[in-house]
């Protein structure tokens, strides 16, 4: 459904799993691994260093926090959403710009190595600061719902710290299925 898109750009950000929608003409997410480490914490700031599924977005968690890490951070530091040399993966504390916030995390976390991602999504679902709480189809794809400025990853009842494309693209929807516990899956 979703393969030949190009994402505008990705966010891994903290264990409390919490992202803010970029400024920029983004219709969908996909929710690519998520952190099933035993401490997650300890690999806020692990931005760098492992293969990216997507060429124009090079950034990707190895599941060490290193000098990798810290160096490409603090070269973004100063930056701001929509000013030059901005990267929303160097946003570790999701605020809109790059400061101490996110390279503290990082060099907190510095020498932290083995940490353990999973592209399982079984139990992972997105709820939208707009009310929705949403499944990602079996690739991870999800719409973001009009007016929605964030949202919070979690694993079943779990906040978790994840890695999400944002997609310019709308995903058609086929169905939407009431679950027993009254959440809603998108297809």
């Amino acid at each position: 459904m979703a393969n030949g898109w190009t994402p505008v750009c990705a966010m891994k950000t903290l264990a409390d799993g919490y992202f803010y929608v970029p400024n920029l003409n983004v219709h969908s997410i996909r929710v690519y691994l998520w952190c099933n480490d035993a401490n997650p914490a300890r690999m806020e700031g692990d931005q760098r260093g492992g293969t990216s599924p997507y060429p124009n977005i090079p950034e990707f968690p190895d599941g060490n926090v290193n000098l990798t890490d810290t160096y490409w951070i603090q070269s973004k530091y100063g930056t701001y959403e929509g000013g030059p040399n901005w990267n929303y993966m160097a946003d570790v504390v999701p605020d809109r710009t790059i400061n101490l916030k996110d390279y503290s995390r990082a060099n907190n976390n510095y020498g932290q190595t083995g940490g353990s991602y999973t592209t399982d999504l079984t139990g992972i679902h997105v709820v939208f600061n707009t009310g929705q709480d949403v499944y990602p189809n079996a690739e991870g794809f999800l719409n973001i719902p009009a007016g929605a400025t964030s949202f919070t990853v979690y694993h079943n009842t779990t906040p978790v710290m994840a890695l999400v494309y944002f997609f310019a693209e709308t995903l058609p929807l086929v169905a939407k299925k009431p679950i027993m516990d009254g959440l809603v899956y998108t297809e």
